[in-house]
């Protein structure tokens, strides 16, 4: 496998940041003349970069030579201190990305490193497989990012996201890294709108549930033991449509993706773009 020379981490992230840090400034100083649709291809962009520097970061640290070496350890004192230095790397992922966690399973579903407290207090050995995003993890190719369905954290209790990538090891998967995103992050894209725009965007997960609004913000904060989607967020509808009836009215193989619609309160001009799963949608009153 194809190592990681001191630093790239760190300099990829920033290279990443550094594109990110543009796009958003140019959102926040667009024109006031700025169109709805292109409002929604700017949002869509930057839900993008914000997928894309979440993939790069956690690609990069998963080609840390210390993952192979532990696969490769001969003895049992050796494979203690390279646990003892993924517990290391780890945590320093945590740190740099700014994320709610991050931990190492391997096949069985064993926890090798963890930076969740949570995981830290259950017995050695703990099971991993239940995990919403494990069997899917394993099934991406080399270099490939599974992007999870929300869930809830057990470390910082709230709604997160998980991106994990498979540990290839010889040429053969041996255990995945991932990380766990708030989704908090992403309800930035959805910043209030430019003036001469009269509307608001939604983000829809693949399950249908709303998870920004750029009315309001959504609380992702866990409340009480509940890890219910329906305790937290609404269901996406429209005017009696569903979600994947409102792909269909406005074409969604192909189709011109927008409309005019009826609403509760007037006419609006729907459009969607569809982001690694998750649909982007902007209603412009007219």
């Amino acid at each position: 496998m194809e190592q990681t020379r001191p630093g790239t981490t760190a300099l990829a992230t920033l290279a990443v940041a550094a594109l990110a840090l543009c796009l958003f400034a140019a959102a926040a100083g667009a024109s006031k003349s700025e169109t709805g649709a292109a409002l929604l291809a700017r949002r869509a962009a930057m839900l993008e970069l914000l997928h894309h520097q979440a993939e790069i970061a956690l690609v990069t640290a998963a080609q840390d030579r210390s993952f192979a070496a532990y696969f490769h350890a001969t003895d049992d004192a050796e494979r203690a201190q390279l646990k003892q230095r993924l517990a290391h790397l780890t945590a320093n992922m945590r740190t740099t990305f700014g994320v709610d966690g991050v931990c190492l399973i391997d096949l069985t579903g064993t926890e090798i490193a963890s930076t969740s407290e949570a995981d830290a207090a259950e017995p050695e050995g703990a099971n991993g497989t239940e995990a919403t995003f494990f069997h899917d993890a394993f099934l991406q190719p080399a270099r490939h990012v599974y992007l999870s369905t929300p869930f809830v954290s057990t470390d910082s209790h709230r709604w997160v996201v998980s991106y994990a990538t498979p540990i290839l090891v010889d040429g053969f998967v041996r255990a995945i890294l991932h990380y766990e995103h708030n989704l908090y992050d992403y309800q930035t894209v959805l910043a209030a709108s430019p003036d001469g725009i009269v509307g608001f965007l939604l983000l829809v997960d693949r399950d249908g549930w709303i998870i920004a609004d750029s009315r309001k913000p959504v609380d992702m904060r866990q409340r009480g033991d509940s890890v219910d989607p329906a305790d937290y967020f609404t269901k996406f509808e429209w005017q009696g449509m569903s979600l994947a009836d409102l792909e269909v009215r406005l074409g969604r193989d192909g189709g011109v993706m927008e409309e005019v619609v009826p609403g509760p309160d007037g006419d609006y001009r729907v459009e969607y773009r569809t982001v690694r799963g998750w649909t982007l949608l902007l209603f412009e009153k007219v």
